[in-house]
């Protein structure tokens, strides 16, 4: 997605790039295991709804606390520390949900793997926006978030291949404490040319002149499509499983096509250049997004599997139209995206939780095409400043 010659017109730092799209991998790699083994969850620990849900609550609480400390802590340390730390976090975390005998106890590794998410989360794209300074920023971030749609692709294919070898959710979660020991391993092997990045590109990105004004709008967009994705990836194996009759295996297939749709419309927005803005591409992106939603919720499930290729363009050209947007305030309004979208994580598990037990999953699941429907209005309303392409 970038090559050599791009250095002429701006300056990359290949050891942070590389680091930032290896940790993204394999946040994504974890981040979408806990959907497919939700369901084994609740029923090896006899949990309703409304009590599982702080399965995905309570980590989402604590990336958002997370997201402001580490945001604070970051201008110090910077990037690259901050993900070492939040690489052992995350390692400890998913060891503790793998081991836990009892759901209070694994409510103790959701907090630790919460709040590396939510580091993690913060430290991988200030790293990528950090390590390349001018007109390939906006390609690097698209390519980073790609990284996470390959990594949602490949997580549930993984996971059914342990199901039909037999193994249970906690190999699941005890082999994904793996991964993150290979993001360590590229840490160390980068730690001598890391030490050494030139300050001046991350200072630019942490500490930008302040618009919180402008970083509220473009958290609560960011946040209300996020809200929107998450539910569907995180509940869409249980739904089917539970409302359409799918077995395992199937479910599995309905959610790997949701993350494939994923990944191929984030990597065409990466590869191919397309001459249309990126305020355009939101538009279409949030409106078939709501439509695919929707009927899949009213009629065949299979247009959920769909709305993954709706969704998939909107995340890295939102980061793209904040760049282009903010400028120098680019990372902060990152931040505060990052942060909100904690806050709505947190918020929408609780409530779909509730929901579910009051009024059953598939009425509860409506949640996301609301904010689908709230995201394309701000995205109506707003007015660019700016007209650059969705991709380079």
């Amino acid at each position: 997605m970038l090559n050599q010659n791009d250095s002429q017109n701006s300056s990359i730092f290949w050891p942070w790039l590389l680091l930032g799209y290896a940790t993204l991998f394999v946040y994504g790699l974890v981040d979408n295991s806990r959907g497919p083994i939700f369901p084994d969850i609740l029923r090896e620990f006899n949990l309703s709804d409304s009590a599982g849900s702080f399965f995905f609550f309570t980590s989402s609480g604590t990336a958002l606390i997370n997201n402001i400390l580490a945001f604070r802590w970051m201008e110090k340390a910077g990037p690259y520390r901050t993900t070492i730390v939040y690489s052992f976090s995350l390692v400890i975390g998913l060891a503790i949900m793998a081991a836990a005998p009892v759901f209070p106890v694994q409510i103790v590794g959701c907090v630790f793997f919460g709040a590396s998410l939510g580091g993690l989360g913060l430290s991988v794209n200030l790293l990528v926006a950090s390590a390349v300074v001018g007109e390939n920023r906006r390609r690097a971030l698209a390519g980073l978030h790609g990284m996470y749609g390959i990594a949602s692709l490949i997580s549930p294919l993984l996971i059914t291949a342990f199901y039909l070898q037999g193994f249970s959710w906690r190999v699941v979660l005890a082999s994904g404490a793996l991964a993150p020991v290979a993001v360590l391993m590229l840490i160390f092997y980068f730690r001598k040319a890391s030490f050494h990045l030139k300050t001046e590109a991350t200072q630019e990105v942490l500490s930008p002149k302040r618009s919180r004004t402008t970083a509220l709008f473009f958290a609560t967009l960011l946040t209300c499509y996020v809200i929107a994705e998450i539910s569907l990836s995180t509940r869409l194996a249980l739904l089917v499983r539970r409302e359409a009759g799918y077995s395992v295996e199937s479910a599995n297939a309905l959610l790997t096509f949701f993350f494939v749709g994923i990944f191929v419309g984030r990597f065409l927005i990466a590869a191919v250049k397309f001459q249309v803005t990126n305020r355009v591409v939101l538009i279409l992106s949030a409106t078939s997004g709501l439509l695919t939603y929707s009927l899949g919720l009213v009629g065949d499930p299979r247009w959920l599997g769909l709305c993954g290729f709706a969704l998939s363009v909107f995340y890295p050209c939102a980061i793209a139209l904040i760049n282009d947007e903010c400028g120098e305030n680019g990372g902060y309004v990152t931040s505060w995206c990052i942060t909100l979208q904690s806050l709505g994580l947190m918020l929408m598990h609780f409530a779909i939780g509730r929901l579910s037990d009051s009024f059953g999953l598939r009425n509860a699941l409506w949640i996301g095409p609301i904010c689908l429907g709230a995201t394309l209005i701000g995205l109506l309303w707003m007015r660019s400043r700016v007209r650059s392409p969705a991709s380079p």
